[in-house]
């Protein structure tokens, strides 16, 4: 392919002092170089729909926060890929009108996790404890909730489903099960 790959990363080349990661990061520069189209490069993933749906929709996070978010979202994925349905990003990160970095206040990052079936408070408190790492990571706490898909799309009582559509409203879809 008539790619300036390899240019652009010979200054970072060097700086590998692992021959073994120098050799592979050299093969994969020189297989994308050889390749005459996308399709012959092995390994390549594509952004499916959804994957640039959920970038789309954390337009509002910097950088680090949206790393923050996709490494917490993987993370969901693993440990609860029989019952998760959806998630939703909600609140101010989703309005856009989280409280400036510099200010003394701020923001959480909300996040609505819907399963087919409840949680247990055990998974509940586990997968909140994972959220500490990416405060002091990127600097704003990720505040998950938990719902049953039925509890959010069916809501009970007048308070939920008051939730349920200002969360529609706003809020973004960053993940839905397959």
């Amino acid at each position: 392919m008539n790619t300036q790959f390899k240019e652009s990363f010979t200054k970072d080349l060097r700086k590998i002092r692992d021959k073994d990661l120098l050799n592979r990061a050299k093969a994969a520069i020189e297989t994308v170089e050889q390749a005459q189209s996308l399709g012959e490069i092995p390994n390549l993933e594509r952004l499916t729909q959804m994957e640039r749906d959920t970038r789309n929709a954390l337009v509002h996070l910097n950088e680090t926060e949206r790393d923050c978010v996709l490494q917490y979202l993987s993370l969901l994925i693993d440990q609860m890929a029989e019952t998760l349905q959806e998630v939703w990003l909600f609140g101010s990160a989703a309005r856009g009108d989280m409280w400036p970095d510099w200010s003394p206040m701020h923001s959480d990052i909300d996040l609505l996790l819907l399963t087919e079936r409840p949680v247990p408070l055990e998974l509940q408190e586990s997968l909140v404890n994972e959220t500490y790492p990416l405060f002091l990571k990127c600097g704003r706490q990720i505040s998950p909730q938990f719902r049953t898909i039925a509890q959010f799309y069916v809501p009970a009582d007048d308070k939920t489903s008051d939730f349920s559509q200002r969360v529609q409203g706003e809020g973004k879809l960053i993940y839905k099960s397959s």
